[in-house]
């Protein structure tokens, strides 16, 4: 089982409480959830304050309630669930793609090429575009790494990835326009 009858499982996230909420409130699953703020230094605060998120498994619910493992339709369904509220957290609620961001981008790529001796073929390598793309935080030591930047690049130009104006080239590559990374953000999200 997920939970047995009356059970409790806790978890406490530094993350967007909309988000884990929206994460976590999966309706197949028959389980409630609680939400509560952990109290924390005033002087010091957090872009995301920590939270504690209980489920809880009423007996009622434990008679309905999915047992694992769980079959192959309701785990697809589960799956589909949290790919939607990912999807939605970083398209809706927490967007890479800003308009900041892009023209912030632009001018930093721009800065970048200059500074480089602006190749003919106006790409910067792929370290550049990653530091370019990605504030410090974002790279930090459990954030998204040079490794993982590599691999969504490697699905973003298998799936036909670059800018419409730019010709598509197959991967791998080792360097980018502005208008790739630019587009790259967008698949990103």
């Amino acid at each position: 089982r997920l939970l047995r009858p009356s059970g409790v499982y806790c978890i406490i996230s530094f993350r967007a409480r909309r988000f884990i909420e929206r994460l976590l409130s999966i309706p197949a699953l028959k389980y409630s959830l609680a939400v509560h703020p952990i109290p924390v230094d005033s002087a010091s605060p957090l872009p995301n304050p920590p939270h504690l998120f209980l489920l809880r498994k009423s007996p009622a619910e434990s008679a309905e309630a999915p047992r694992l493992p769980l079959a192959p339709a309701l785990r697809a369904e589960v799956r589909e669930y949290v790919n939607d509220a990912i999807q939605w957290w970083h398209s809706v609620e927490d967007p890479l793609a800003t308009p900041e961001h892009q023209a912030d981008v632009r001018r930093r790529f721009e800065e970048a090429l200059k500074a480089e001796g602006a190749s003919k073929d106006g790409m910067l390598p792929l370290d550049k575009c990653y530091e370019l793309l990605f504030d410090e935080e974002m790279r930090g030591p459990d954030g998204y790494d040079m490794s993982s930047f590599r691999d969504d690049l490697q699905a973003f130009f298998e799936e036909g990835g670059g800018a419409d104006s730019a010709p598509r080239r197959p991967w791998p590559v080792e360097a980018m326009t502005c208008a790739e990374a630019l587009a790259f953000l967008e698949f990103a999200q």
